[in-house]
This record gives structure tokens, sequence and C-alpha cells, in this order.
């Protein structure tokens, strides 16, 4: 919900982006030739960020990144099953593990930034805030924090888990993707209602300041009309397809403005916070799976340290309940958005004495 754009601006941006969707819509079909998992994703973010040797990469659309996370958010809603009520039934305990992990996360990780890699314990704690990139990019720069460093490691960090974690979950499961053959689609016309109810109400969840409105509000359409059996099926593999491109080039031009030097510079920091956010990110998945019954790589994508679009459209890409791991990295990125500047208020008014 950016400023409208001209239609020649808009053209002139998607020119510009025109390299990075090539390269994406590449990195995808490599993947998927290959059979790794959740392949438009994964393999459109790296083929997106490879795009950065042919040119530099541009800000995307607003228009055409509303439309990738409301295709997105179509096919996640359109993937409700009876177990998803079960699985929220059991949100309440789950939530309650996940925030004893966000609270272990941040507090090792910034010990760990703060004594070996000499960080203030305020950029530390900005940089190992799981999922919350956009508003510590903001309260560093309100503060005058280190905003190179933190966007590295929490660029880094979003980066290798969307590259790695797919096929790390099907190698500890080795749970088969169903094939998009096999699964019944919705129509052409039933889809195009489903995105323009899907908008209708992202555009009432941005009123409410939520994160990544537009794919909430078309996965909440969509399973409201899918757990009424108002609607059936799946969107239509190609428009899938496309929405998870749109994503993927998304998250990749997130490092705009990291250059290679700030990678290099800030590399250690970087390796030692997302070893720290996955490990335990990963113990506490495992105990939720293990007290909850819920299936550990739904708990994995659930509790790994990503953003909410990234991580969403994985569970879907990879067959689990995309509505339970929303609702986790929906609560966690309300939580932090909250806590951290509540934080800061609290230190600021009482500082340590000398």
């Amino acid at each position: 919900m950016n400023a409208a754009l001209s239609p020649a601006a808009f053209f002139r941006s998607v020119w510009e982006l025109a390299p990075a969707l090539l390269c994406a819509l590449a990195g995808g079909a490599l993947f998927l030739l290959i059979d790794l998992p959740a392949p438009w994703i994964s393999g459109g973010m790296i083929g997106a960020m490879m795009s950065a040797f042919i040119r530099p990469l541009p800000e995307m659309p607003a228009p055409l990144r509303d439309l990738g996370l409301l295709v997105a958010g179509v096919t996640m809603g359109s993937s409700v099953t009876p177990d998803t009520l079960d699985l929220m039934v059991k949100g309440p305990v789950s939530f309650l593990i996940l925030a004893l992990c966000i609270v272990l996360t941040i507090m090792l990780s910034t010990l760990w930034l703060s004594s070996v890699h000499g960080w203030s314990p305020q950029d530390g704690i900005l940089a190992a805030s799981p999922g919350a990139l956009s508003s510590a990019l903001a309260i560093a720069a309100a503060r005058g924090g280190d905003v190179m460093g933190v966007a590295v490691v929490q660029t880094a960090r979003l980066f290798i888990i969307v590259a790695f974690l797919p096929g790390l979950i099907g190698l500890l499961e080795r749970k088969p993707v169903i094939p998009a053959s096999a699964i019944a689609e919705m129509s052409w016309s039933a889809s195009f209602v489903m995105i323009a109810g899907g908008a209708v109400c992202g555009l009432l969840l941005h009123r409410l300041r939520l994160s990544a409105p537009m794919l909430l509000g078309a996965a909440l359409f969509g399973a409201t009309l899918h757990g009424a059996g108002l609607a059936q099926g799946y969107a239509p593999a190609p428009l899938a397809t496309v929405g998870f491109v749109l994503v993927a080039v998304m998250i990749a031009t997130r490092t705009r403005g990291i250059t290679w030097k700030a990678v290099a510079d800030y590399a250690a920091a970087s390796a030692a916070s997302l070893m720290i956010g996955v490990a335990v990110s990963a113990a506490f998945a495992v105990l939720a799976s293990w007290l909850l019954g819920i299936r550990l790589g739904a708990t994995l994508l659930a509790f790994a340290p990503g953003g909410v679009e990234a991580m969403t459209l994985l569970s879907m890409s990879l067959a689990y309940d995309p509505l339970y791991v929303a609702a986790h990295h929906i609560a966690r990125f309300m939580s932090l958005g909250v806590c951290i500047p509540l934080w800061f208020r609290f230190t600021d008014r009482f500082p340590d004495k000398p």
C-alpha cells in the first residue's frame, strides 16, 4: 500500500525487475527438475539473487508484490483440511513454547554478539529478533544503531533458512510433496473470485496494521470458503506458480543496499546468530512436536527464525498446514513489534549505572 504508481512508472519498474523474474523462473524450474522441495520458493529466491550479477536488484513495485501475495494467499487458503481445527486447538500450548523459544534465542544470540563480536546490546537484540527485519531496521535507524549489521545478520538468516530448510525437512521426515497433477483444481473464474475477495480482506487487515495483509487476507478468505464447503480445490498450478515466483523475488529484493563488503565484514556474526537461532528453534520445535503430537516438519517451519511470508508458503509447498505456521509467525512478529520498543523505552528510563 505505497503511493500509487503511474502506468508508465509501473511498467518501467517491471522492466527493471525482468532479469530477476526470469532468473527466478529459471531457478524454480531447475529445482523442480532435480526434484528439490518447495522449488518455486527456494529455487526462485536463489535465482533472483543470482540476477544481481546481471543488474542490481531494484525495488519491487507494490502492485506486483501485492499480486504475488494475493495469489499465494489464495493457494494457502485452499489447503485447509479438517486437521486444521485440531492444530488450532493445540495452539495455546504451542504459542507458549514459541514464546520461550523467542526469549532464549534473543538472549543467547545477543550475549554472543556482544561478548564475542563487540556489538552493543541494542544492536544484538535487533539482529537476534527472528522474523522482525522491517521493524528491527526501523528501530536501529531511529536509535542510531548499526543498521547495516542488523540488516546483514537478519537477511542472511532468512535466505539460508529458505534455501536449506525444505531439504532438511525432506531428509528428516521423507514426506513426499503431493504432486500438483494429483490435486483437484479450482476453475479460473473461481480463482479470480478468491483473489478479489482476498484483496478486500487484505485491505481490511492492512488497516489493522497486520504483517503481510494481502497474503493473510487471501488465506483467511479462502480458508473460510473451503472450511464452509463453499469452495473446493487448489488454485490452478500456473497461477500458483506465478504467486510463488513473485514472492520469491520479493524476498530476494530485501538484499537491496547490502554490499559484498558488508557481507564479508559481518559474516562471522551472521553465521553465529544463524547457528544459535537454528539450534534453539529446532530444539523447541522437537519439544512441541513431541508434546502435542504435531508433525515435526510443521513445528520446524512454525518455530524457524524466518519471515511470515517465506515460512508460510514453504509449509504449503511441503504439504503442511499453512495456517498453523502462519499463526505462529504472526504472533511472533506482533509480540516482538510491541515488546522490543517497550524494552528499549524501559532501558532508556532505567539505564545501567556506572
